[in-house]
C-alpha cells in the first residue's frame, strides 16, 4: 500500500500515512480528526528528482554528475 503525505486545512498538521482503498480521500487527521487533504510530492528517479536537477541527472548511483 502506498504512503503519502497529507496536511490538515482545520489545523495545519503534516502527517504522513497509508492510503489503503477503502480510506480514498478520506483521511482522518491524527492531531484533529479532520478530513486531510493529500499534498502533491515530487517524485524520484533513478539519479535524483525530477525538476530539480533536471531528467535523473543528481548524481545519484546511476546519474551522472
Amino acid at each position: 500500500m502506498p504512503m503519502y503525505e497529507y496536511r490538515c486545512d482545520a489545523c495545519g498538521e503534516e502527517f504522513e500515512a497509508i492510503e489503503r482503498t477503502t480510506e480514498k480521500d478520506n483521511v482522518k487527521c491524527p492531531k484533529c480528526d479532520k478530513k486531510a487533504r493529500k499534498l502533491v510530492s515530487a517524485f524520484s528517479t533513478r539519479g535524483g528528482y525530477f525538476g530539480s536537477t533536471g531528467f535523473g541527472g543528481g548524481g545519484g548511483c546511476f546519474g551522472g554528475g
